[in-house]
C-alpha cells in the first residue's frame, strides 16, 4: 500500500512513518522540515498534493489549527478509493469538513490516538468518532492499527473529555511549574517525596510540548474555558475555607473523597502510584549501572 502522511516531520507524524516502515508499506512523507532533505526510507516533499497523489491512504498528523485546511487542500486531489484519515486532538471542528468532503469516492476516518509518540509497545487506544457508517470505518481503523482498542465517541463528547483529560491536567501542571520555576530545583528533588516525584515527572512531560500545543488545547476546544474557570472557582473555594472555616474545609474535603470513591478505588490508586514509583527507581538504577 502506499501511504502518505502529511506533517511526517513532527511528532505524531513521525510515529506514523515508523509504524507503517514495519509493516513494510511505501511511504512519501510532507512536511515542510523536507526542503531538500531526502530519506533512504521513504520519499519527501513540501507539498501536500504531490504527497497524496496516487496514495492509497492519506494521514493527516499536522496542528491542530491547520488540520480542516490541510483536508480541504488535498481532497481534490486524491485518487478514487482511496481513504483519508485524520488523527487531531480535538474533533468538533474537522468532523464537519469530514462528513462534507467526505464522498463515495473517497472513505474517510477519524480517529484520535489516546497515546504520545514516546509511548511503548503496549496496546494502544484510540478514540474513534463516527463520521457516517460506524461498522466499515471500525472495520478500517482496525485493519490500519490492529491489536488496538478503539473507543466509539462522539465528536461534542470527546472534545469535552479532552477538556478535562488534556486542557485541565496541563493548565494546571503549567501553574504548578510557574510557582517552582524561582524555587531551588536540585534541592526540592533530592528532598521530595513519593508523591512529588510523580508530580514533577508528569510537570516536566506537559512541559516540554510547545506553547503553540499548549494554547490550541485550550482556545480550540469549546469546552476549556468553562472547565478551567471551575477549576478556578474550586481553588477560591477551598483557599476561603482554609483561611476562614478549617472545619468547613474538612467536610468539603470529605464529600469530594465520598465523591470520588463512587467510581474510584481510591487505595487501589494509592497502591498503582507506589508500583509506578517502583518501576521508575529501578529504571533508574538499571540507567545507573549501565
Amino acid at each position: 500500500m502506499r501511504i502518505a502522511i502529511i506533517g511526517g516531520a513532527g511528532n505524531m507524524g513521525s510515529w506514523l512513518v515508523t509504524h507503517f516502515l514495519k509493516k513494510n508499506h511505501t511511504l512519501i512523507v510532507s512536511d515542510p522540515k523536507f526542503e531538500g532533505v531526502q530519506s533512504e526510507e521513504f520519499e519527501t516533499t513540501t507539498s501536500n498534493v504531490v504527497a497524496v497523489n496516487n496514495a492509497d491512504l492519506v494521514l493527516i498528523s499536522v496542528p491542530l489549527i491547520q488540520t480542516s485546511s490541510v483536508i480541504q487542500e488535498v481532497f481534490p486531489h486524491m485518487k478514487e478509493n482511496s481513504v483519508l484519515c485524520e488523527i487531531s486532538t480535538l474533533k468538533s471542528n474537522v468532523i464537519e469538513v469530514l462528513r462534507n468532503e467526505s464522498t463515495n469516492r473517497i472513505r474517510t476516518l477519524c480517529i484520535h490516538p489516546l497515546f504520545g509518540p514516546g509511548a511503548s509497545a503496549l496496546r494502544k487506544k484510540y478514540a474513534l468518532i463516527p463520521i457516517k457508517e460506524l461498522e466499515g470505518e471500525m472495520n478500517l481503523a482496525k485493519s490500519l492499527f490492529p491489536d488496538s482498542q478503539f473507543i466509539v465517541v462522539e465528536a461534542d463528547e470527546h472534545d469535552r473529555i479532552m477538556a478535562l483529560t488534556l486542557s485541565l491536567p496541563y493548565f494546571t501542571n503549567m501553574i504548578l511549574g510557574s510557582v517552582l520555576k524561582d524555587e531551588n530545583i536540585p534541592l526540592i528533588e533530592q528532598l521530595t517525596g513519593t508523591t512529588f516525584a510523580i508530580q514533577f515527572m508528569l510537570t516536566g512531560s506537559i512541559m516540554s510540548h510547545t506553547s503553540a500545543f499548549h494554547l490550541s488545547l485550550h482556545k480550540e476546544n469549546n469546552h476549556s474555558m468553562e472547565i478551567l474557570q471551575k477549576l478556578k472557582s474550586g481553588i477560591e473555594e477551598a483557599l476561603s475555607l482554609l483561611a476562614n472555616d478549617v472545619d468547613e474545609f474538612k467536610r468539603s474535603y470529605n464529600n469530594l473523597k465520598s465523591r470520588l470513591e463512587e467510581h474510584l478505588d481510591l487505595e487501589e490508586k494509592y497502591q498503582e502510584m507506589y508500583r509506578l514509583l517502583e518501576v521508575m527507581e529501578k529504571k533508574k538504577g538499571v540507567e545507573l549501572n549501565t
